[in-house]
């Protein structure tokens, strides 16, 4: 599926510092008056090590419910932040940094915070 090209993009893990880069990545979207696209990285991996208990696809449920929610709660944090602004979100599927990086090649900026980056 081609994604058409947005002025910002922001990744989020659902952290304090990530929703704070939102906040920033809003403002600058509405002082360039471009839109914003919200991402988020959802991994799920189905082969197990052993010795590894396997949790099933009700665990992948309430994981998945939960990206969806900060998903949600991140796009809200936008909106309020930048009212006037179109937002708009993406889960995607795959480990965080390559989906960044593929998110950062459309977009003519991108920033992402995370709780491990946060000092």
């Amino acid at each position: 599926m081609d994604v058409q090209p947005v002025g910002r993009v922001v990744g989020i893990d659902g952290s304090e510092p990530a929703l704070e880069a939102v906040r920033w990545a809003a403002a600058e979207a509405a002082r360039r008056n471009v839109g914003l696209r919200v991402v988020t990285a959802f991994v799920w991996n189905q082969n197990r090590r052993l010795g590894q208990i396997g949790l099933g696809s009700r665990y992948r449920d309430i994981m998945l419910d939960a990206a969806w929610r900060e998903l949600a709660a991140a796009v809200a944090v936008a909106e309020a932040a930048a009212p006037g602004v179109e937002v708009v979100s993406q889960l995607v599927v795959g480990y965080p940094i390559p989906v960044m990086q593929d998110e950062s090649r459309r977009a003519c900026s991108w920033c992402w915070a995370t709780a491990a980056t946060a000092g």
